[in-house]
């Protein structure tokens, strides 16, 4: 799917330069976002995969950089490149080396063992170990496991209906549709507002995307603190992104209003890159990429609003910081009723995440240096996951 996303990413970038009138370059430009929204979930989904709970918080943020870095370059690049059919094809011409690279992307192990394909795992595993000269015993799945794999009752297919299905994780996936909606709506907000801020144009955005670095790197730092975590870094990232919007209403424009305003998209950004982990650590295997679309779906539909919330300016100057400012605090709040996910092993069916979080999970999970301790019921054996 990376690789037909990125040609599809390609072909229409490329067409977009070369469209004749407004509404070919709409119908190209749907098809753009589709694929380029799409590429970055499922090569989310990709990294996170393939690492344990020790190094998938540094996986799972340090991913958001390059987004931000791209931001920065933007910048400079539309700067010096104003006709803007030449920044396209300038833009989407690193498509040509990510597709080269993707002949040595593996497919996610995770996904191989949750879809039964154990001979496959097996040699993504062990070309894995080998590389990182920490050779495997051979055979990792033995016949007898696989014998057994083959005649048990097969889960079927999760689809979107899953993430409804039952009560917990319910609730759960609506609090997290409502804090992805949020986060889309503040962060593409202050990111589109930067006109309006009294400064040069190309300078606040290149500064709003630079600030993102910064809230990514002390995302990674904060989440892996113990009395943190991921549920109290995001709560707090989001607020502090939302007071910040709010202080915005008594600053008339200039200097002073950027400052706050990137604060405002430091915090926000910081959550942007918290909220990708730990949407992703809160569901199974077999169902993440499919919680990550949806709870992306709403997020663009969020994106959608966001340009129109701040025409409410007409109305009222600040009105749209102070709904920027708003959500994100009730969202930051919400974000404290959803369970820790640190140091915890990733849930690998429906039943292990809708009880992900129990108190009875807490009782027998450990967190480890390299990953995590599973105490058996009697106490005697303890078995270690990464």
């Amino acid at each position: 799917m990376l690789m037909v996303l990125m040609f599809v990413r390609l072909i229409t970038g490329i067409a977009i330069a070369f469209s004749p009138n407004w509404w070919v370059f709409t119908v190209l430009r749907f098809f753009q976002g589709y694929a380029a929204v799409s590429l970055y979930i499922i090569a989310f989904i990709v990294g996170t995969e393939f690492v344990g709970p020790s190094k998938r918080n540094v996986t799972g943020i340090i991913f958001v950089i390059p987004f931000a870095f791209g931001n920065v370059c933007l910048a400079g690049i539309a700067y010096f490149v104003p006709y803007w059919r030449t920044l396209e094809l300038i833009c989407v011409s690193p498509a040509l080396i990510y597709i080269g690279l993707m002949f040595f992307l593996p497919e996610s192990v995770r996904w191989q063992i949750s879809m039964g394909k154990y001979d496959e795992a097996e040699k993504a595993l062990v070309k894995i170990a080998n590389s990182n000269n920490k050779p495997l015993s051979s055979p990792f799945f033995s016949s007898d496991f696989k014998k057994e794999q083959k005649t048990a009752p097969k889960e079927r297919r999760a689809t979107g209906i899953d993430l409804f299905r039952q009560p917990r994780m319910r609730l759960r996936t609506i609090n997290l549709i409502f804090t992805w909606m949020v986060n889309a709506t503040v962060y593409h907000g202050l990111s589109l507002n930067t006109s309006n801020l009294g400064v040069n144009d190309y300078v606040a955005f290149a500064v709003s995307g630079a600030v993102e670095i910064p809230a990514c790197l002390l995302a990674v730092v904060a989440v892996e603190i113990k009395f943190i975590g991921r549920r109290i870094s995001l709560s707090a990232s989001m607020l502090v992104g939302g007071v910040a919007c709010l202080f915005t209403t008594f600053i008339p424009p200039g200097a002073a209003l950027t400052s706050v305003a990137m604060i405002g998209k430091f915090g926000i950004s910081a959550s942007f890159a918290i909220l990708y982990l730990y949407t992703a650590e809160l569901y199974p295997t077999n169902i993440r990429s499919v919680a990550m679309g949806t709870c992306s779906m709403f997020a663009r539909v969020a994106g959608i609003l966001a340009p129109l919330i701040l025409t409410l300016a007409r109305i009222w100057t600040p009105l749209p910081l102070v709904i920027y400012g708003s959500v994100s605090v009730i969202a930051g709040l919400l974000t404290l009723f959803l369970p820790e996910t640190l140091g915890q092993k990733l849930p690998e069916t429906i039943e292990e995440g809708e009880n992900y979080g129990m108190e009875s999970d807490e009782k027998n999970t450990l967190s480890g240096k390299d990953g995590v301790y599973i105490r058996c019921q009697d106490d005697e054996e303890v078995t270690i996951i990464d």
